[in-house]
Parts: structure tokens; sequence; C-alpha cells
């Protein structure tokens, strides 16, 4: 089993050592997957990842990860992760599970590409500080019915795309302060963040898409989100020790 990472914030500007995978099979006799949680390996100071995809049917994932993009795929993608996950570096996705997981970038390259999916389950994504000498990120978050909540750093210089059917989306008073309107509507809010260039190759970009859950999106450090106890607790724990 993967262990959470833990870390000082004088740690952070390092560059991290390389990812090692630890993987468990968590399938019981009847070849179900049993409900459990999938973390980073505690390798201090922090993992380094490219072309991680994580893919669980009950399993919780949670931790945090640098991605570095200029890492090569080893094996060729099959037609049917091409079309669920494109051409991202990493993927964590789960069918009835919760995500909570923090994600910045590390190496070379143009921008990380990160896709993050489930169901049915919540999703709580930080973005940690984005120094102007690292990639940007693209992130691609989707939930069926889940809440999932997004804060992001004030060094995010891009596109929001949030996108819903039948849901709700809250932006938090912290991100509405210097976020600029690009669209509006019941279903589509399109806000630019910065003076990034959205989802081209020199600005961050995140689409959040969901059919009937919530959205809600701030700045991380400004804005609060009181989170259910338990997963998202511990991420949260997490992103304070980053600031300490």
């Amino acid at each position: 089993m993967v262990m959470l990472v833990k870390h000082n914030s004088d740690k952070v500007e390092e560059k991290p050592p390389a990812y090692s995978e630890v993987w468990r099979d968590n399938r019981n006799g009847n070849g179900d997957t049993n409900h459990s949680t999938i973390r980073a390996d505690n390798i201090a100071p922090t993992p380094t990842v490219g072309q991680l995809h994580v893919s669980q049917r009950n399993e919780d994932i949670q931790g945090t990860f640098y991605i570095d993009p200029s890492i090569p795929r080893l094996q060729k993608a099959s037609k049917k992760e091409k079309r669920l996950l494109g051409d991202s570096n990493v993927s964590f996705c789960t069918r009835k599970g919760d995500i909570a997981i923090n994600l910045g970038t590390t190496g070379s390259g143009e921008k990380a590409l990160v896709v993050v999916g489930t169901r049915t389950g919540d999703i709580s994504v930080n973005i940690l500080p984005l120094a102007a000498d690292r990639p940007r990120i693209g992130l691609d978050i989707s939930s069926r019915r889940g809440k999932i909540v997004l804060l992001i750093p004030t060094s995010f210089c891009g596109v929001l795309q949030m996108n819903t059917r039948s849901g709700s989306t809250t932006i938090m008073p912290g991100l509405a302060r210097i976020m600029q309107t690009l669209k509006m509507t019941a279903k589509m809010k399109v806000v630019q963040v910065g003076r990034g260039e959205g989802n081209t190759r020199g600005g961050d970009y995140c689409e959040i898409s969901t059919r009937s859950g919530e959205i809600i999106v701030g700045i991380v450090g400004q804005d609060k989100y009181t989170a259910r106890a338990g997963l998202w607790q511990t991420v949260g724990e997490v992103v304070k020790m980053l600031r300490m």
C-alpha cells in the first residue's frame, strides 16, 4: 500500500527525487475490490511522477504528487486509454471512491496534463505553488454527481472552465476578487486568472465538469472550505504543513 507524503515547506522548492510505485492487489476471494485508500509513497521530501495512471473501482485516491511532463510513456496507450485520458501525463480515476490530492509541477516541459475523475465520489484538488521556471498545469476534473473542490494558488495564470447540467457552482471570495469573467451562464462559467494564456502552451488551464454535483473553486490560503472529516481533512492538514 502506498503511504501519504508529508514534508516541510522548506523542501518544496527542492527538485523531488524519482518516484517509486508500490501497488497492492486489494481484491477479495470473489474478485471484488474492497474499499480502501491509495496514497503516495512516504519518500522524503516529495515524489516526482510522470506517466502514472491510477484506475480503481471502490478505492479512495489520496496523496501529494509533483508531475514531470518530460518523463516519456513506456508503453503505448490503448485506444480506450487514449479516448478516456487523451495525452495526459498523469491520471487518477475511480468509480465509487473519493479523490483528495495535492498537485504540483517539476522538471521540464511546457505543461503537465492531469485527468482526475470519479463517477459518484467527491473530489478535492489543491494546486501547489507554480514556479515561473516550472511547467504549467492543465487539469481535467470530473464527477457525475459528487462534490468537486478546487483550490488554486495565486501563481495560477490561465483559465478556469466550470460545466454543470443541473448542479451548482460556487466561486469563493478570494478567487472572485482576482478573476475576470469570460463567460457566465447557468451551465457554463469561464474565468481568467492572472495573465496566462489559458488552454495554450504558455498558460494554466482547468476544466471542471459534473452532471448534478457541486463545484466549489477558490484560492489556497485565502478561501476556506470546511470539508467533511476523514479524507479531505487529511489533505487539508498536508496543505497546512506546506505553508508552515
